[in-house]
C-alpha cells in the first residue's frame, strides 16, 4: 500500500498524525500484510474522526511515543522472522537471477552450469549493509522521530538515504580491501542455484498457507485492499494530479510558442492514440529482440542451453512487457477520466487542469499552516 496516497486523503491535523505513524513505521522497517491492514484501519478511524470533527487527540492522546509503542505492540518476534524470511527469499530471488546471467554470459553455459563457481559475496556483502542500515534506523531514527514535534517526514526520508549511502561505500571498500581473503565463498552453481530455487518454491507455498489460514486467500492483503475503489480513488487522485500538472506545463510551453487552446486539447486527444500506438511498437519490438537473441542462442549452443536460456528470457520479458502495459493502460485510464469530466463541466481543457491544481493547491497550503500551528 502507497502510504504517501492515504496521507493525500486526509487534511490538517487528521493527515500530520498519519504521517507521523507512518514515518515511525518506515524507521523501524515495519512491513508485511498485518502493517499493510494496520495502516489502512488506522487511515479509516482518522478518516471518520475528521469527517466527523473529532479531534486526533482523541485518537492519538497527548503522548504520541506511547501510542505508536501501543499501536505498533503486536509487531513482535514471529513478524520479525517473517520479514527476514522474506528478506531472504527476495535474495535468494535476486541471486537466481544473477546466478542465470552469469551461467549465459560463459562462452559454454553447459559447462559453466555443471562445473563453475560462483562468488555471491557482494550480494551477501549487501544484506549484512542492509543489516546494519536497519538496526540503524530502528534504534537511532524511529524514537527521535517519534519524539519530534514537527513531523518532516523528508528529512528523516533524507537522513535515511544519507546513511545507507555512507553505508554502501564503505561495504565497497571493504570488499575490495578483503576481495583476494573470499575466495573460500565460492560455490558451485548447480548445487547453488538448486538451492536458491528450492528456498523460493518452499517460501511461495508456504507463503500461501499462511495466507490462506490467516485472511482466507493466498493473494496478498496489498492486492485485497486495491480491490477497494475507496483506496484505488486515493491513488487515481495522485495519478490525476500529476497527469494535469505535467499538462499545465505542456500548455505554458505552446502558449510560448504560439499555439492556441485548441492545438492544446487537440494534443491532449491524441495522447491516447499515441498511447496505444506505443504498447503496439513496445510488444512487437520487445518480443522481436527476445526471438532474435533466442536464435542467436540457438545457432551458437547446444539444445539443452537454448531452452533454458528462452525459458529465462522469456520470463524476464513477459514481466517487463506485463509492467510497462499496465503503466501505459493505467495512464490512458487517467487521461480519459480528465476529458470526460472536462466536457461534463462544460469548461475548456485548460481552465478545468487551472481550477483543479488550484484547488489541490490551497489544500496544500492549508495543510502546511496547520502543521506550522
Amino acid at each position: 500500500m502507497n502510504f504517501h496516497s492515504l496521507e493525500k486523503g486526509l487534511t490538517g491535523e487528521y493527515k500530520e498524525a498519519y504521517k507521523k505513524v507512518s514515518t515511525y513505521a518506515a524507521m523501524k522497517n515495519y512491513s508485511g500484510d498485518s502493517i499493510e491492514e494496520q495502516m489502512t484501519e488506522l487511515y479509516d478511524i482518522l478518516l471518520t474522526a475528521e469527517k466527523n470533527g473529532k479531534p486526533v487527540q482523541s485518537i492519538i492522546g497527548k503522548d504520541t511515543e506511547s501510542f505508536l509503542h501501543s499501536f505498533f505492540s503486536e509487531y513482535g518476534a514471529k513478524e520479525r522472522v517473517m520479514d527476514f524470511l522474506t528478506i531472504l527469499y527476495r535474495l535468494a530471488v535476486l541471486m537466481l537471477i544473477f546466478a542465470a546471467f552469469d551461467v549465459f554470459a560463459a562462452d559454454s553455459p553447459k559447462e559453466m552450469l555443471l562445473h563453475g563457481s560462483i562468488a555471491p559475496q557482494n550480494i551477501v556483502g549487501g544484506f549484512l549493509t542492509g543489516f546494519a542500515f536497519t538496526i540503524l534506523t530502528s534504534t537511532v531514527f524511529a524514537p527521535r522521530a517519534a519524539k519530534s514535534r514537527k513531523n518532516d517526514s523528508n528529512k528523516w526520508l533524507g537522513l535515511t538515504v544519507v546513511v545507507f549511502g555512507v553505508l554502501l561505500v564503505a561495504e565497497v571498500l571493504l570488499m575490495k580491501h578483503f576481495k583476494d581473503k573470499l575466495g573460500f565463498l565460492s560455490v558451485s552453481c548447480l548445487p547453488y542455484m538448486i538451492c536458491c530455487a528450492a528456498y523460493i518454491t518452499v517460501f511461495l507455498v508456504c507463503r500461501a498457507v499462511y495466507r490462506y489460514r490467516t485472511y482466507g486467500t493466498v493473494r496478498n492483503v496489498t492486492k485485497q485492499l486495491y480491490s477497494d475503489a475507496h483506496y484505488k480513488s486515493i491513488d487515481d487522485a495522485e495519478l490525476k494530479y500529476m497527469t494535469m500538472k505535467r499538462w499545465q506545463k505542456t500548455f505554458d510551453k505552446m502558449l510560448r510558442k504560439g499555439k492556441t487552446e485548441e492545438d492544446f486539447e487537440k494534443a491532449v486527444r491524441n495522447e491516447i492514440k499515441n498511447q496505444k500506438t506505443g504498447n503496439v511498437i513496445f510488444v512487437v519490438t520487445t518480443v522481436s529482440l527476445t526471438l532474435i537473441s533466442i536464435i542467436k542462442v540457438a545457432m551458437e549452443s547446444a539444445l539443452p542451453d537454448t531452452i533454458l536460456y528462452a525459458v529465462i528470457i522469456t520470463v524476464i520479458e513477459w514481466l517487463l512487457i506485463r509492467f510497462f502495459l499496465r503503466t501505459f493502460k493505467s495512464g490512458e485510464k487517467t487521461t480519459r477520466e480528465i476529458i470526460d469530466e472536462c466536457e461534463s463541466e462544460g469548461v475548456s481543457m485548460s481552465q478545468f487542469i487551472k481550477n483543479k491544481l488550484d484547488t489541490t493547491r490551497e489544500s496544500e497550503e492549508t495543510d502546511a499552516e496547520h502543521a506550522a500551528i
